[in-house]
């Protein structure tokens, strides 16, 4: 094997490396921008005081939620996944508590979406 072929097959690796990097950044930033779009619905109903319909809202998200969990789990570091994910298990429970909390569980877990999102964000500086 010559040189310039051992370069070209570098090049191609390294390419193929940032293609990747980049489509599963535009990949967690479009599901997380879904997942913010279900937990402001969840929110919607929980200020119209609206229990049923947050309960069906809540187990949509948790169902996307454990959609993306799947496949994030092999591009996103796992201590991110994992809060959120303990955020997640307390939604239901407390809907059905009609807790006052769940405002604020909802507000953190838009939050810690959003910072996941921003997170994984294409960047050069990022990929490089």
């Amino acid at each position: 094997m010559t040189v310039l072929t051992r370069v070209k097959i570098s090049a191609l690796i390294l390419f193929l490396l940032i293609v990747f990097s980049m489509i599963s950044g535009l990949w967690v930033n479009q599901s997380c921008n879904g997942l913010l779009k279900a937990v402001e619905n969840v929110q919607a109903f929980v200020q119209a005081d609206d229990v049923e319909s947050a309960a069906e809202a809540a187990d949509q998200f948790r169902q996307m939620w454990e959609h993306f969990r799947k496949t994030a789990n092999v591009i996103v570091k796992s201590d991110k996944l994992s809060e959120i994910d303990r955020i997640c298990s307390r939604i239901e429970p407390l809907l059905t508590e009609e807790s006052d909390e769940i405002n604020a569980e909802l507000d953190e877990l838009s939050k810690m979406i959003s910072v996941l999102r921003d997170g994984e964000v294409p960047l050069l500086t990022s990929i490089f």
